[in-house]
């Protein structure tokens, strides 16, 4: 069997959290990207800044949803630590 290159996907509680007061619709197309991003840890996130650990924590906007994370390499995982519903009108 073909090992798979695809990351893991961890989360923070209070990701989870906003992830869970997206309508359903929402919620899969955020897991979808979220998905993209682990099967492809090389694309490009829309910015990056260093937390204070020194970790360089990626930040990407998809369908008004901004989504904040960090790879840690050696054990092959995103940590997701920010979900943000950033649309106008509110959740």
């Amino acid at each position: 069997m073909a090992k798979s290159s695809a990351y893991g996907l961890l989360f923070r509680e209070s990701a989870v959290e906003t992830l869970f007061s997206l309508s359903p619709r929402r919620r899969r197309k955020a897991l979808d990207a979220l998905k993209v991003i682990a099967r492809h840890p090389g694309l490009k996130s829309d910015f990056s800044l260093l937390d204070a650990d020194g970790r360089e924590q990626h930040h990407l906007l998809s369908d008004d949803v901004m989504f904040t994370y960090w790879f840690d390499h050696a054990d092959r995982s995103i940590n997701v630590i920010e979900i943000e519903d950033v649309r106008a009108d509110g959740p």
